[in-house]
């Protein structure tokens, strides 16, 4: 059996769209549903229990009160039946034939300990021209994962986002679940929990896989589609990269990117520019995670 864990915080509309595709799968596989509520102070308690009612597989609702992402994910560990863990974010469209996919991924890959699917953007019609064309730095800060369609191994140090994150429960029970170190709490866009636990599982001995037939689409509000939004991403892609302690000489880089910036920003090429400019933000949100750290960067 597969439980899928959808963690959960304060968005019950696109929580719904989740749901609404969960439950829609075109599968023999059997299954269950965890949503996560990580204190919401919105309608999540009633959206999850109008969909238990209709739903044909069990969709059960758990409560976690420490707020984070790691917190969230590991109680829906502690609450799953399953051999299988497939964890999915609130705000994204799973394919039908997404859960089959996994399902067959895993009886082909008996070595898999650790399987992610395909994110793409489901973004709005229309994107500010400093966006276009949408280029792999960016969409990455918008939790893209694109391998293409068959499998992938993913070797060390590489990993995969909990966008679309399946784990074996006995993997979870050796190397432990998601460190709570590491990932989103409120306003801290901390990441990086995803990519550590596929470390914890390489270095275990256990591989890790990327299948693009099992797909999700993430879908990418217009607030995140702002230059306030992309800077503090870049900012704490830096201090996740400092936290993993992944060494960089990027006090340097951090002047070099936003000396370029402004430079291009003077002659109007503010597509370049602005590469430029979260590529400064990255460096400085590095340097301060080295700093807080207590190592010099």
């Amino acid at each position: 059996m597969f439980s899928v864990v959808i963690p959960t915080y304060n968005r019950e509309e696109t929580l719904r769209l989740t749901l609404q595709s969960v439950l829609a799968q075109r599968t023999a596989v059997p299954y269950e549903v965890i949503v996560v509520d990580n204190n919401s102070t919105d309608g999540t308690r009633e959206v999850v229990a109008a969909f238990a009612r209709g739903a044909t597989v069990d969709v059960r609702y758990v409560f976690e009160p420490v707020q984070g992402s790691s917190a969230a994910r590991n109680a829906g560990i502690a609450a799953a039946r399953g051999e299988v863990i497939a964890f999915l974010d609130d705000d994204v469209i799973a394919a039908p034939e997404w859960l089959s996919a996994l399902a067959h991924a895993y009886a082909k890959l008996p070595d898999a300990w650790c399987i992610g699917g395909r994110v793409t953007l489901q973004l709005p019609r229309v994107l500010p021209p400093w966006l276009v064309p949408l280029d792999g730095l960016v969409a990455s800060y918008l939790s893209q994962q694109d391998l293409g369609n068959g499998i992938v191994r993913i070797e060390y140090p590489k990993g995969l986002i909990s966008a679309n994150l399946s784990v074996r429960r006995e993997a979870l029970e050796r190397v432990g679940g998601f460190s709570r170190q590491l990932g989103r709490f409120g306003a801290r866009l901390l990441s990086g929990e995803d990519i550590e636990l596929c470390h914890r599982i390489q270095r275990a001995g256990g591989a890790v896989y990327y299948c693009g037939a099992a797909s999700v689409g993430h879908l990418v509000s217009q607030s995140r589609l702002t230059k306030g939004f992309l800077r503090r991403r870049a900012y704490w892609q830096g201090r996740t990269e400092a936290a993993s302690s992944q060494r960089r000489r990027m006090a340097l880089q951090a002047a070099k990117d936003a000396a370029k910036a402004a430079a291009l920003y003077a002659t109007g090429d503010r597509w370049r520019a602005f590469r430029h400019d979260l590529g400064a933000w990255k460096a400085v949100g590095y340097v301060v995670g080295r700093l807080r750290n207590g190592t010099v960067p």
